[in-house]
């Protein structure tokens, strides 16, 4: 005998159903959400990037140009002393060179931060200028100390050879400075175009989650369909089988599913149980009925023969 299935532990299938649609729906919406969160970090990164690029390529430009404008200071001072020789024109010569000298290191330094930070290497030719200018400018600090000297000692002989060397070195520094600018122009246009590289995978990442949850709500729909049809689809099978098994009550239906299904596939197998067993009953009563007729009409059979015999006799 089956137990009844109101005897057993409920396992509730639609409140399972229930949990694994907003399971289907939370987990795309999760990953959605990380996918947007992540792109959206992705590019506030690539935008502060973009922004302290930018900044630091402007005091880059704007090094270059006033290193330009200190050669030209200190060029237009040795020629002002030659005409008419001033006290303290050294202390300022010197400040000028010292500040020459800075804005030459942090360029060089900016653009290795630059090189650094944005994973793109620095040509040769870059570093190339870099040292060329270092050193014509000590050699031009030697000179301005020997002009100098001799404006000190009044020899404008010296003087004028010490500020024809000056003029020919400025004029050398500036013809790489120049040379140096448009090198890093080219190192920008590399870095921008690492930049736009960078935010391509941003794009392609983002894509790439975009059709992943495509895909995984599609997939999450499926289950979540089946996980409802299935169930119902094996207690429907089952019942045409034992309908279309002409009227095969021994069998029974199973089901996998728990909750509302197992106790609908219960219900109906008791159902079953008990109609074969009235059927059982009925086809036993009949056989008696049977056997009783057969009996019945032997006798009837016998009766008949002794009246027959009965009433021969009397005659």
């Amino acid at each position: 005998m089956l137990n009844k299935p109101g005897n057993q532990k409920k396992i509730f299938f639609w409140e399972r159903i229930a949990f694994r649609i907003v399971l289907g729906f939370v987990l795309p919406v999760a990953v959605c959400a990380y996918a947007l969160h992540s792109v959206s970090s992705n590019y506030s990164d690539l935008s502060e990037s973009k922004e302290r690029t930018q900044r630091i390529w402007n005091s880059i430009h704007l090094i270059e140009s006033r290193a330009i404008l200190t050669l030209t200071k200190i060029r237009m001072t040795a020629q002002s002393v030659l005409v008419e020789p001033q006290a303290n024109f050294y202390p300022q010569m010197k400040n000028e060179l010292q500040a020459f000298r800075i804005d030459l290191d942090q360029s060089k330094r900016l653009t290795g931060n630059l090189a650094r930070e944005n994973a793109v290497p620095a040509s040769g030719q870059l570093n190339k200028f870099y040292n060329q200018i270092g050193e014509i400018f000590r050699q031009f600090s030697a000179s301005a100390e020997k002009f100098s000297d001799a404006i000190r000692r009044q020899s404008p002989y010296e003087a004028t050879t010490a500020k024809r060397e000056m003029d020919r070195m400025a004029k050398d520094m500036e013809g790489l400075l120049a040379k140096l600018r448009a090198a890093n122009e080219l190192f920008e246009l590399r870095i921008n175009q690492s930049v736009l590289e960078k935010e391509g995978d941003s794009r392609s990442t983002f894509s790439f989650y975009l059709i992943a949850v495509f895909f995984f709500g599609l997939g999450a729909a499926a289950v979540v369909t089946m996980s409802i049809t299935s169930p119902v689809r094996q207690v429907l099978n089952r019942m045409k089988d034992i309908a279309n098994g002409d009227g095969d009550l021994t069998k029974r239906v199973y089901t996998r599913a728990g909750g509302e299904m197992r106790e609908l596939a219960s219900w109906v197998n008791v159902f079953l149980e008990k109609t074969h067993s009235i059927i059982g009953t009925i086809s036993n009563a009949s056989r008696v009925v049977s056997e009783t007729t057969e009996q019945v009409g032997f006798h009837t059979n016998r009766t008949s023969v002794a009246a027959a015999g009965i009433s021969k006799n009397m005659m």
